[in-house]
């Protein structure tokens, strides 16, 4: 236990789990004297393994504190145990919603959802030690506690980087990795990783963990970290081989199913209901080795929405309480009706709802939950559009009371799954639309945590039966919420013409990305994809695979006008962007290129590749950005280089004579025609020299080779921006052109481009940006090491581009040391 309140011993006492020993009367540690008559010499039998002490001894007494025994933790596939252990969990879990025992992990809303049904079944904090209660009673609350992010869980008290500054604890459970941050005596989940989404987990230091899963890396300090990464471990690989199991045993899994809702009338409706149809409409008890019940995708309905309304439906208390309070009606009959009124619930309706389907707290949302359900009938069709509803005014009144009211994202999630189940309209687009709406709904916003297993087993079912129409839209739309758990859920108001194809089927627009050097690349965009898909996409197309490498690419967008870009953020929505500057009428353009170069070149590229490569680095070069001219004459070996590139760049062009004195121009850097030596007819002699190496390639492998050769130099792969810095202690400004490549950060002469300073980034601390009063942006470098430490004020306008790149920089290095260490 690891936060304030864990820390102290907690008085309660609680006489189920553990009754004091009553103990003798305490005798005094100093014998009272006796006569010598009297005083009886007590037997002192001295042995081999057992030889006699002569300090103190230490035996039972009664004490002023109590220690109690919790179920702290359950791993993904550990079963609930003998009817033993299942009666203490239960009484413990008793406890703790009645408020009868101090905890924290618990919120309001769970206590509620403990309280409701704990008294649909009868079970007070006075009689819950009682053994009327049925082992499937007890089986119903502990799987209901499962379902509690923090309750069965291991909190491991933790701090983060500045990104992860709120986070105090990290929770374990058998459903996922969660980080928690504690506000008085509340705890609050801030993020949440699923453990099928967790690839490694990792301690390279004994005080902190590295997190690696679909989310991105965490890095985290905590003084257990050998214990947490060890934990972590196991459970991952406890879930996939339970996954594992999951999918070999699917078709068995697929015939033990219990029936959908559209046959559930009908079982209730026979004569006599048998044991199964009697407890039917309690979720059924949990099986051993079966799914972890709080996983993401639980293959085998371990969270029906049935269950899900039962427990947490506003009408669904009223009707358990109507069935325990009739007694002039027969068992059967209640039974009967009560379960059809339940079903009744989850199901498609046609006509407006008089209340919200959720117990919301805030009253006033109650009439913003009606509206809501009203919007998804005139957008399916089951009520008739108006002039001042259209179809694109239902979807934005959705969005936008979601938008406002976070409460009611899971109200809208319950009527959505309502009217795509059993969809019996009249209407013969109603059930399609509606999964459409749902799609959109799901690339906005997320749900509770509470609410998603539900949620995604509703979704998982949908797309994995194709005998359903649906099952492609309801794919869409668990991939829509996957990627707004992970990314955030878009940000701007959908256009109407999005709107206008989503409704009718067309979920993927053409959007056109440019490559260097002006080809275009077209990839299909839908509503939920992310810049890190188009720049995986595009990866892939150009022949990288390797996820570390796809890292070093960009996606930029170019706004006429703008005099600097940066690079879109990698969870930024592609539709948001677009859809923001279509709106301002803007031209733009999104562009693809490279912006970090640390990994090697590839020797068995593709051409594409080569030429995405290639018209970054050759207008560069051209510049003279990579050439250093720091001595009166040019090395022979770099004159020898430029004339072998000057050969290639014409052969590159596609020519195939040699170059004239007039082309050769055009073939070198700007730099070195201003150089008195060598002179324009010295250089025309030494291109075509080397015109014999270069005028039997091919385009592409002409271009390869010119990238080969300046992979040589030490500005190769560089990012060159103008810098003013600071000199001097009467803060003279200096003007230099700043190259950060593989190497490190590098401050080179404005003419010359020798170095001046030059850091590694095994001595990049931090990097600050600071906006002065009349707007001025600077950027304040701290290099050095634990003993002496420098910052170095710049004067740029791209502050951010840079320590955006100063940050990737040093992250790749950081994994690369890694790696190696691993291997």
């Amino acid at each position: 236990m690891f936060s304030d309140v864990f820390n102290h011993p907690q008085m309660q006492e609680w006489p189920e789990f553990m009754r004091p020993i009553k103990t003798p009367p305490s005798k005094s540690p100093v014998p009272t004297p006796q006569p010598q008559s009297e005083k009886v010499e007590s037997p002192r039998t001295a042995s081999r393994l057992l030889p006699l002490g002569a300090s103190a001894c230490v035996t039972y007494n009664r004490v002023s504190w109590l220690l109690r025994v919790r179920k702290e933790v359950f791993s993904p596939s550990e079963p609930l145990g003998p009817p033993t252990a299942l009666h203490l969990i239960f009484c413990q879990i008793v406890g703790d919603v009645y408020g009868l025992t101090p905890c924290i992990r618990l919120n309001q809303n769970e206590k509620r959802a403990g309280v409701n049904m704990l008294s649909g079944y009868g079970v007070t904090a006075e009689n819950y030690n009682s053994s009327s209660h049925r082992a499937n009673v007890k089986r119903n609350i502990v799987e209901l506690a499962r379902t509690w992010p923090l309750y069965f869980a291991r909190l491991f008290t933790v701090s983060g980087a500045a990104q992860l500054s709120e986070v105090q604890i990290l929770a374990v459970s058998h459903w996922g990795v969660h980080l928690v941050k504690k506000e008085q005596s509340q705890l609050h989940i801030l993020k949440s990783f699923a453990l099928g989404e967790i690839n490694s987990c990792a301690a390279p230091r004994p005080t902190s963990i590295i997190l690696d899963g679909a989310q991105g890396r965490l890095t985290l300090h905590t003084p257990r970290a050998q214990q947490l990464a060890e934990m972590v471990t196991r459970f991952c690989a406890e879930y996939r081989k339970m996954q594992l199991k999951a999918s070999r045993d699917a078709s068995s899994a697929v015939r033990t199913r219990s029936p959908p809702l559209e046959r559930l009338e009908m079982i209730t409706s026979n004569s006599k209901p048998n044991r199964e149809q009697e407890i039917a409409r309690s979720p059924p008890p949990r099986r051993e080795g079966a799914q972890s019940p709080n996983s993401p995708t639980p293959p085998s309905g371990k969270y029906s929405f049935m269950q899900f309304a039962m427990q947490n439906f506003r009408q669904s208390v009223d009707l358990e309480m109507l069935k325990v309070d009739s007694p002039t009606k027969s068992k059967e009959k209640r039974k009967e009706w009560t379960w059809k009124q339940q079903t009744d619930l989850v199901k498609w309706q046609g006509n407006p709802i008089d209340g919200p389907l959720l117990r919301l707290e805030d009253p006033e949302l109650s009439s913003l939950a009606i509206e809501c359900f009203e919007c998804i009938l005139r957008y399916c069709g089951d009520l008739p559009l108006t002039p001042e509803m259209s179809e694109v005014k239902c979807v934005y009144t959705v969005l936008m009371h979601c938008h406002k009211h976070a409460p009611l994202r899971d109200e809208v999630y319950c009527q959505l799954m309502k009217q795509t189940t059993s969809n019996k309209s009249d209407h013969p687009e109603s059930c399609q639309r509606a999964w459409r709406l749902l799609s959109i709904v799901a690339a906005y916003f997320a749900c509770s945590d509470h609410l998603l297993p539900v949620l995604t087993e509703h979704l998982t079912s949908a797309a994995n039966d194709r005998r359903r129409i649906c099952h492609g839209t309801a794919a869409v739309c668990l991939a829509n919420l996957r990627k707004t758990q992970r990314c955030g859920g878009r940000k701007n108001v959908p256009s109407v013409e999005e709107v206008t194809a989503v409704s009718a089927g067309r979920s993927a627009r053409r959007q056109i990305y440019r490559l260097p050097g002006g080809a275009e690349r077209v990839v299909n965009t839908r509503c939920s994809t992310v810049v890190a898909d188009v720049i995986s996409e595009l990866c892939t197309l150009i022949g990288i695979t390797n996820e570390a490498e796809q890292q070093e690419f960009s996606l930029y967008c170019i706004v006429q006008g703008d005099a600097f870009t940066m690079p879109l953020a990698a969870d930024e929505y592609i539709l948001d962007v677009t859809t923001e500057l279509h709106k301002a009428a803007q031209p733009f353009y999104l562009i693809f290129c490279r912006s970090v170069w640390y990994h090697t070149l590839k020797h068995d590229a593709s051409p594409l590749y080569t030429e995405v490569l290639f018209n970054q680095v050759a207008p560069d070069y051209l510049e003279g950005l990579l050439l250093r001219l720091g001595s009166p004459n040019l090395p022979p070996s770099v004159v020898r280089d430029m004339a072998l590139i000057a050969a290639l760049l014409h052969r590159a062009a596609d020519l195939s004579h040699p170059p004239s004195l007039k082309e050769v121009k055009f073939l070198l850097p700007k730099p070195v025609l201003s150089l008195r030596e060598p002179r324009p007819p010295q250089w025309l002699a030494l291109v075509q020299t080397s015109w014999g190496q270069a005028a039997g390639l091919s385009v592409s492998r002409a271009k390869h080779r010119v990238l080969q050769v300046l992979s040589n130099w030490s500005l190769f792969g560089s990012s060159f921006f103008a810098v003013k810095r600071v000199m001097g202690e009467n803060d003279n400004w200096q003007e230099h052109i700043l190259a950060l490549n593989r190497n490190g950060v590098h401050f080179l002469d404005m003419v010359t481009h020798e170095t001046i300073h030059h850091w590694p980034f095994t001595e990049v601390i931090s990097t600050r940006k600071v906006r002065s009063e009349d707007g001025a942006l600077f950027l304040d470098m701290k290099c050095g090491n634990l003993l002496q430490q420098r910052v170095t004020r710049l004067q740029t306008e791209q502050a951010h581009e840079i320590s955006r790149l100063v940050r990737q920089y040093i992250n790749l290095e950081q994994e690369n040391l890694m790696r190696n260490r691993h291997h």
